[in-house]
């Protein structure tokens, strides 16, 4: 799906400047159209990060990993 930049910034909580300095750091991939793909594999490893998928994935793993 097709997102603006001010619906990715509010989605990640942060401001549009910050979403336009990821596109400038090749972070996330604007089309052609300035819109961002929210399924292009860059943009979701991006998105996943910042909304806070990696972080609960990786505690759950590492919960699991230390478990005695």
């Amino acid at each position: 799906m097709l997102h603006s930049l001010a619906d990715i910034a509010q989605v990640c909580h942060v401001s549009k400047p910050a979403i336009t300095q990821a596109v400038k750091r090749g972070l996330i991939i604007r089309g052609a159209d300035g819109k961002i793909d929210d399924t292009d594999p860059v943009n979701a490893l991006y998105l996943g990060g910042k909304t806070g998928a990696v972080k609960k994935a990786a505690a759950a793993w590492q919960a699991k990993t230390w478990k005695a």
